[in-house]
């Protein structure tokens, strides 16, 4: 079976008809998304955002094609947008901003620590994917935005985070265990005892 899965809208002038589209093999598509990724990047095997509201959600549900489709795992995605540039180099920013709040909501809803920890394991390898005032900076080199870093001053620069992350809904419960995840990484190849959260 093959699927046409550029369609705009399904009165389609003949003029635009001429336009290419993409055809896809519904045996290539092995998932459709969640509502809290829309607007954001997905993976080939994820049916897109036109053909999944002219399929319909509900459809797709439906567990007659249970066997065929299933809602996209949080960590594939996860996997998957850490190797985009919005997480590689925090561009474009509103697709990063948005990716950031995306894996703030899925952490707050993991229960137990053990599965969090998991979860923070997944995301980028130490890119510059955390905005601050001026750019983007690397998990490992960021600050919470509410630290005191005044007795501090005088010894280098510091980077606190963006106050426009948790005002965008990015929990600072999150970002505390996004960034300790990093240093942890750092700190334990050197030899010193795992840190516990």
């Amino acid at each position: 079976y093959e699927v046409v899965s550029a369609v705009k809208k399904a009165d389609v002038s003949l003029a635009k008809a001429a336009e290419p589209i993409e055809v896809r093999r519904l045996d290539d598509i092995l998932y459709f998304a969640s509502d809290e990724l829309g607007g954001l990047p997905l993976p080939e095997a994820v049916f897109d955002t036109a053909l999944l509201e002219r399929v319909g959600r509900r459809t797709l549900e439906n567990r007659v094609y249970e066997d065929w489709f299933s809602t996209l795992p949080f960590d594939i995605w996860a996997s998957f947008i850490s190797q985009h540039p919005a997480m590689q180099t925090g561009q474009p920013q509103e697709i990063n901003l948005k990716v950031l709040v995306a894996f703030s909501k899925h952490y707050t809803s993991i229960e137990s620590t053990s599965a969090k920890r998991r979860f923070v394991e997944l995301l980028p390898v130490d890119a510059p994917c955390v905005p601050y005032e001026g750019g983007f900076g690397r998990p490992s080199d960021m600050y919470l935005a509410s630290s005191d870093l005044s007795a501090f001053e005088g010894c280098g620069q510091f980077y606190k985070v963006s106050e426009g992350l948790v005002k965008a809904g990015v929990s600072e419960t999150f970002l505390q265990a996004f960034l300790t995840n990093f240093h942890r990484r750092l700190i334990q190849p050197l030899g010193y005892p795992q840190m516990e959260q």
